[in-house]
């Protein structure tokens, strides 16, 4: 884990203001680089430089969660990010972290102190956060994973013969184990019990490292409708791993979030998928690269359909 990150991106709307807020915080131990959040290249630029660390200035909370999309996109989670904002009511959760946002500070007092203070000192943080279900002190933890877009887990400290546990990715619940919920998506503990959160780097790290020790993208064609908000369009998906899609639809930007519906025949049925646009492709066809974001169920119907694409594809002297 990165504990004492040296290589800085600095993330803005606006690239002018990226560029000026990184030429104030750089110093000697910290070579910063400033980037728009609408740069098409901003992807191959952060994994080319090798960034462990950012800055993201968010004038709006819609500048953090689209700094926070490309993190996941990239499968940066385990990165440390300090969150340059006017409002850091959050901050007090966030001093608990190493991985994510680890700290919000006000822009005008963003400066190579609080950074030095901030990046050096997250060894000494413990990564997690513990409580009782009484009040609304977990109410507002997971308020804050939802916002914040964390991974973890919570699990009770007082269970007896079997694990109560609930998992989020990327500020999104993905497995649940002998926990309910109440009406707002929230764990229900006895009054009286007591919980920790613990972070956890996101799965979407592992799933490439694993599609990479040969995994690799088969060919396939399956009919796919596109789903954003209230708009569809039809396309097709070309190739398929164990974790994504290659789809035909180059349009869309790196880091929209989807939906898929699509028709894997007799391989698998009629599914809706949810998804991250990870990457674009110019060949075998403009396309766009999806990695499931969705459920345990959703992972696991496409990694079976994966499996039965292998038994179709022609091996070479076969």
């Amino acid at each position: 884990m990165r504990l004492q990150p040296r290589r800085c991106g600095v993330l803005a709307r606006n690239s002018g203001f990226a560029t000026d807020l990184a030429k104030r915080i750089a110093a000697p131990w910290l070579d910063c680089s400033a980037h728009g959040l609408d740069e098409a290249d901003l992807h191959e630029r952060l994994q080319f430089i090798g960034v462990s660390a950012y800055v993201v200035v968010a004038e709006r909370p819609a500048d953090l969660t689209a700094a926070l999309l490309h993190l996941e996109a990239m499968g940066h989670g385990d990165r440390p990010v300090v969150l340059a904002s006017a409002d850091t009511k959050e901050a007090r959760w966030c001093s608990s972290f190493r991985m994510g946002v680890v700290d919000v500070v006000r822009p005008d007092q963003l400066g190579e102190f609080t950074l030095r203070r901030t990046f050096l000192g997250l060894s000494e943080r413990p990564g997690r956060v513990s409580g009782a279900a009484s009040g609304r002190f977990l109410d507002e933890l997971i308020d804050h994973v939802r916002a914040f877009r964390r991974s973890g887990r919570i699990e009770s400290l007082d269970a007896r013969g079997h694990e109560q546990a609930a998992t989020w990715s990327w500020g999104r619940l993905t497995d649940l184990s002998r926990l309910p919920l109440d009406g707002r998506g929230v764990p229900s503990f006895a009054a009286t019990e007591r919980w920790v959160f613990s972070e956890v780097v996101p799965p979407s790290v592992a799933a490439r490292a694993e599609e990479h020790r040969g995994m690799p993208r088969l060919p396939c064609d399956f009919p796919t409708v596109v789903m954003i908000g209230a708009g569809s369009r039809l396309c097709r998906a070309i190739n398929i791993s164990p974790g994504g899609l290659l789809v035909t639809a180059p349009e869309l930007r790196v880091g929209t979030h989807l939906k898929l519906r699509i028709d894997f025949g007799p391989l698998g049925g009629h599914a809706e998928l949810q998804g991250l646009v990870a990457h674009r492709l110019e060949t075998p066809r403009p396309s766009i690269g999806v990695d499931l974001t969705g459920t345990p169920a959703q992972r696991a119907l496409l990694e079976r359909v994966y499996r039965a694409c292998e038994g179709t594809v022609q091996r070479p002297g076969g």
